[in-house]
């Protein structure tokens, strides 16, 4: 049972009722003073604070006293674990549409309408990403990983989206909205074997990876590995992981038709970045450049000079620092 059903049951029980039903409505237009909630309702006053008392131990609702003014507030992702549990519901082709709508918005503000092939990379300062040499079995990214992508992992969509989280916890702003496109419209996801995790247990068969049994991707992901071939695993949420041993071209092209009309994304690590990257197979680079310096790691555009002169280049800093470059053709 996943480990957020106990505040789903609770946010169904506060739910149930039309009178709480009918605050929340109020609430997401709003925060509101209680009795500016409870004018509309035919019930004594001690009787409407009950409902607010049950909302409120559902986390859905947060209030606060000013004075003798209480100040009711719908709370900032109370509901998402609805989502959660409806999309979780839903069959693989719903998702399959689903990501397909995101598509077909994407490219109607697009000048074509085509795969596009997109990668999103870390760096530091001084153009440093961390070496998969430092990394162990139970630090897989490597020691200086967490710094280096510390603005992302703080915020709302990813804690939402890789950790299950649905308090509404996390920061909101640029690097928020650049968390929350990189979601969108992926149909197909390519990566290197030190992505996935074939580092960490080389010789076990039963190795699923260090994604969990619940990977992110929600797509075919096709993981290149001289030890391919090996067998497909198929994981919950509609992760399937493929192997192969070819070029990166003809990962990309059975990538591209298993995308149906989505994106495709390069995921790293940095090695098979570098190598779709020199192939000039990217059509749209996003650089997230932390704040720091690493001093050690890969560098990741030592022999790529020149690679950018196809494309049209922006940037943006985030409210953490962190630098924002896009790169699109």
């Amino acid at each position: 049972m996943p480990n957020y059903y106990d505040q789903l049951d609770g946010v169904l029980r506060a739910l149930a009722d039309p009178t709480r039903r009918a605050v929340v409505e109020r609430l997401a237009k709003a925060p509101a003073v209680v009795s500016e909630l409870a004018e509309p309702f035919a019930m004594a006053l001690p009787s409407f604070l009950q409902h607010l008392r049950v909302l409120e131990d559902a986390g859905v609702i947060t209030s606060e006293k000013h004075g003798r003014v209480r100040t009711v507030t719908l709370r900032p992702g109370a509901l998402d674990v609805l989502h959660l549990w409806l999309g979780e519901q839903r069959t693989p082709a719903e998702h399959q549409a689903d990501r397909l709508g995101i598509h077909l918005v994407r490219t109607a503000q697009r000048s074509t309408d085509m795969t596009r092939v997109r990668m999103d990379l870390f760096a530091s300062l001084d153009g440093y990403t961390p070496d998969p040499a430092d990394a162990t079995p139970d630090d897989p990214m490597g020691p200086d990983w967490g710094r280096l992508t510390a603005a992302y992992v703080g915020t709302r969509t990813f804690r939402a989206k890789i950790f299950g989280d649905t308090t509404g916890a996390g920061t909101t702003g640029v690097d928020d909205r650049y968390a929350a496109a990189f979601f969108d419209g992926i149909g197909a996801e390519i990566m290197g074997a030190g992505m996935f995790g074939l580092h960490s247990f080389p010789d076990d068969p039963h190795w699923k990876g260090w994604w969990g049994e619940r990977p992110p991707f929600g797509t075919p992901v096709y993981v290149l590995t001289h030890s391919a071939p090996r067998p497909s695993i198929e994981m919950d949420g509609g992760t399937t992981f493929h192997f192969r041993d070819a070029s990166p071209e003809e990962v990309l092209a059975e990538a591209t038709e298993a995308a149906g009309g989505l994106d495709v994304r390069i995921g790293g690590g940095y090695r098979t970045a570098k190598v779709f990257l020199r192939a000039g197979l990217v059509d749209d680079l996003h650089l997230m450049v932390a704040p720091i310096f690493l001093g050690r790691g890969h560098r990741l555009f030592d022999d790529l000079a020149g690679f950018d002169a196809d494309y049209t280049v922006t940037s943006e800093v985030a409210e953490s620092g962190e630098l924002h470059i896009t790169l699109t053709r």
